[in-house]
């Protein structure tokens, strides 16, 4: 019923090592130091840090009122809080939070080389094809240097993966090692929330194997219950009156909209999957589009995406573990009111060898096997050589703006200078309405929130309603919290940023008194305006 394991032997753990190494010196190459909450989520995981490392308990003290953060699981923001406990100076630190991130990204793909070897998924030459594809991937080299959950999560999944693996195959197993299975498979969940469907695929994959689940499903539950106890409090936060339930549970946003309009959600979802699963690797689609048909384009990413989708989906009745833990993964994303583009990212490594395969079956039926070689290597060749390249283009871009993977004119010293007058000239006390308002307390200090409800539809899935709310909504934020201050500046890599700006804009014209612009920077695009209390709106 299932495969026998392959002996690993020196060269691959050189291999593995080498694949580490391509990773730790190009996120080395990559890494811009010193900033974060570009990303946003970045900027949380730090902030949560922080209260852990203060005593201050798991709990957004960024925000008014500082509400216990229920919403993204613990065990990485605990890592960063070790960091911050050892090293508190801020932002000198973020090296060390940032190089845990590119650690952990080494470590995944010389790991996921070596399991799949080791249980025998695909031959020795596609893991390492498939390593070094993926560790020369500029996105999944951005995930790399930035502090967020993609890449511990990714390394938790692989051990996990290989700790079902060998715990399957096993003949004998003590009541330890049963807990300790079922630990592992929760682990993935306490690291990112989308890792939930692997408890339940464990739980499942142990059961067919007829190998023993009790004492597993009692190890899962020890860990599982304890999060659920906590984030339950933070639940339907929209529901019981809070405005600010983006950041404390996932359930509000989502129940807000999402169950009626499920159908478009898993369509284009399933479009993003299909698009992302080629494009992360073969980045050079994207750039293909000079003297080449757009819809045709759209066709030939889509074929080659849906290819490793389908040789997994063959692979399930072979019970295949991998296998059935990636169709579990894509169950949730697909549901997921979300583009899944991120979400693809820690799986790469190990979805990329069903891409390999599924294009070795096509070539071979096209080419001789020795022709097939030589296309084989020459077609890798120049992708991690278009990689490398766009890996020095976007070295350029960091050195030219100070920010990290940004396509654009803006600099860090725009942000740098707005800072430094919101310190300057702002009460402590004052709340601040941003865009990005976990970047502006890590480095101002200044409490703050985003002054719009997130809508999800409507921004990704084509549902016509405003994007960010109304401008009442907008005003209404503002007053709820006692804003002092809004704080409006570029936003690169966000789908809010253009609705945002249109939005203050609406504000102005439509009550010109409600914000009054006391701060420009000499990049125009940096303002900060004061909140005037309106009596009647």
């Amino acid at each position: 019923m299932y495969k026998s394991t392959v002996d690993l032997n020196r060269r691959d753990m050189l291999a593995a090592v080498a694949l580490g190494m391509v990773v730790l010196v190009l996120g080395g190459y990559l890494m811009v130091v010193g900033v974060c909450g570009l990303y946003h989520d970045d900027a949380i995981y730090v902030i949560t840090a922080k209260a852990l490392a203060h005593d201050q308990g798991y709990r957004l003290i960024n925000i008014p009122h500082s509400p216990a953060q229920t919403k993204y699981p613990i065990i990485y923001p605990a890592l960063l809080a070790v960091i911050w406990c050892l090293w508190p100076s801020f932002p000198e630190n973020l090296l060390a939070m940032q190089s845990l991130s590119l650690l952990a990204s080494a470590i995944t793909i010389g790991l996921c080389y070596l399991y799949l070897v080791r249980f025998g998924y695909c031959k020795r030459s596609i893991a390492a094809s498939a390593g070094l594809l993926c560790a020369t991937s500029s996105e999944f080299l951005y995930f790399s240097t930035v502090t967020l959950s993609e890449m511990p999560f990714a390394l938790l999944l692989i051990v996990t993966l290989w700790e079902l693996d060998r715990y399957v195959m096993a003949s004998y197993s003590s009541r330890t090692s049963q807990l300790l299975l079922g630990v592992f498979l929760c682990l993935p969940f306490l690291c990112r929330t989308i890792g939930l469907p692997f408890i339940a695929a464990g739980l499942i994959i142990v059961y067919l194997a007829k190998r023993p689940v009790k004492w597993v499903a009692l190890g899962s539950a020890i860990v599982f219950f304890p999060w659920i106890m906590w984030a339950v409090n933070g639940w339907d936060s929209l529901g019981r009156g809070s405005d600010l339930g983006y950041y404390t549970d996932y359930i509000s946003w989502w129940k807000s909209g999402a169950l009626t309009s499920i159908g478009d959600i898993v369509f284009y979802n399933l479009l993003g999957a299909l698009w992302n699963s080629c494009n992360l690797a073969f980045q050079l689609f994207s750039k293909m589009k000079s003297g080449m048909d757009s819809f045709f384009q759209m066709v030939i990413v889509l074929f080659v995406g849906a290819i490793p989708w389908v040789i997994i989906m063959s692979k399930l009745r072979q019970f295949n573990i991998l296998a059935w833990f990636l169709i579990s993964y894509l169950t949730i994303i697909l549901l997921w009111p979300w583009p899944p583009g991120r979400f693809l990212v820690p799986i790469l490594p190990i979805l990329l060898p069903y891409l390999l395969i599924g294009i070795i079956m096509i070539r071979q039926r096209l080419f001789s096997r020795s022709l097939y070689q030589i296309v084989a290597t020459a077609g890798l060749s120049v992708i991690v050589i278009f990689n490398l390249v766009q890996a020095h283009t976007i070295h350029q871009k960091n050195q030219l703006t100070g920010l990290p993977f940004v396509d654009s004119d803006i600099s860090w010293s725009s942000y740098e200078r707005t800072f430094d007058w919101l310190r300057a000239n702002t009460p402590v006390e004052a709340v601040v309405a941003s865009g990005l308002d976990t970047m502006i307390y890590l480095y101002t200090g200044r409490q703050g929130f985003r002054p719009f409800k997130h809508k999800p539809l409507s921004l990704f899935y084509g549902q016509d309603s405003p994007p960010l709310g109304t401008v009442e909504e907008l005003i209404q934020f503002l007053d709820t919290y006692h804003t002092k201050y809004l704080v409006h500046f570029p936003m690169p890599r966000f789908a809010e940023e253009k609705p945002f700006a249109e939005l203050i804009e609406k504000v102005r014209i439509q009550y010109p008194d409600k914000l009054k612009p006391i701060y420009t920077d000499i990049d125009k695009r940096f303002m900060i305006f004061e909140v005037m209390f309106l009596k009647k709106i």
